[in-house]
């Protein structure tokens, strides 16, 4: 059986980033509904985390949220980056959000 070997920082920086994303469905999404999915490939670890809530516009380029006030945003594009995942947001008003987290990872025996 494989199993997935996963750096401690990197394990602590998904949860972090789970944590924010569900804080953040509390505090800004007024919704009814949030789903967590984590899912465990050969090639990658995937977590998606939606909501049904307000939803909102999503600035091109990250280095837009700070002005925003989107601090929480721009920590989860940050700690993507430190841990070589990628991030993808999306999200328009009145249609929810959707985060997707995606880590290429190595298998050991």
């Amino acid at each position: 059986m494989r199993t997935f070997d996963l750096n401690p920082n990197v394990e602590l920086a998904l949860y972090r980033m789970t944590q924010e994303a569900l804080n953040n469905i509390i505090r800004h999404a007024q919704a009814s509904q949030a789903h967590l999915i984590i899912s465990f490939t050969p090639e990658q670890v995937i977590l998606q985390v939606s909501d049904d809530g307000k939803g909102f516009e999503i600035p091109k380029n990250p280095a837009e949220l700070a002005p925003g006030g989107h601090f929480g945003l721009l920590g989860l594009y940050e700690r993507a980056e430190l841990i070589g995942a990628d991030l993808e947001i999306r999200s328009s008003p009145g249609q929810g959000t959707h985060l997707t987290v995606t880590l290429p990872v190595s298998l050991s025996e």
